[in-house]
């Protein structure tokens, strides 16, 4: 096994014991989600594999290229971490759109999630690779090819521009570019 598919699993270890530290009401609802997601035919092993894949591949996962990319294209902030947040959120819900999930079911998940306290940042950060590798798995789509065709196209300069322009143009950004 890679150091990097150890270190997931690991994590995924980590996620999992977060998830049976939740109070009773949360645990079950949370561990149902999980069971459902990643051990149903076997998908926890597939979505570790998954993971570790990923991280391998992608050159998302080294700060440096990415960092770069930020200064290059955002250069007023590239560090607003509620910015990267909201546009993360921007892109999910589009990614959902295509799925033909509604608006009316979107809006219903942001007040179950907006009315619970907020969670730990590292397992919130793992429950999204974790739900994005089943999603992938049970899409059947490769995540490594999506990504490196989207990062080629968002390096093209005339898509860096685009992108500056309709970021410009947002009606919800973080609260200190207000």
């Amino acid at each position: 096994m890679t150091t990097v598919a150890a270190q997931w699993n690991h994590k995924m270890d980590v996620i999992l014991d977060a998830v049976d530290r939740c109070r009773d009401d949360e645990r079950v609802t949370r561990r149902s989600c999980l069971d459902l997601a990643l051990k149903k035919n076997g998908l926890m092993v597939h979505t570790r594999e998954m993971i570790a894949a990923l991280m391998e591949r992608c050159r998302f996962f080294e700060p440096g290229p990415l960092k770069g990319w930020l200064d290059k294209v955002f250069p007023e902030h590239p560090r607003d971490v509620e910015e990267r947040a909201i546009r993360f959120v921007e892109e999910a819900l589009e990614l959902a759109q295509v799925e033909g999930v509604s608006a009316h079911q979107m809006h219903g998940l942001v007040d179950q999630v907006f009315g619970k306290a907020p969670g730990e940042r590292m397992q919130e950060l793992g429950g999204v690779m974790v739900t994005l590798a089943a999603y992938c798995a049970v899409a059947g789509v490769d995540a490594g090819k999506a990504f490196d065709a989207e990062y080629a196209r968002c390096n093209d300069p005339e898509v860096i521009v685009k992108i500056q322009r309709k970021h410009a143009q947002k009606a919800v950004v973080s609260s200190r570019l207000r």
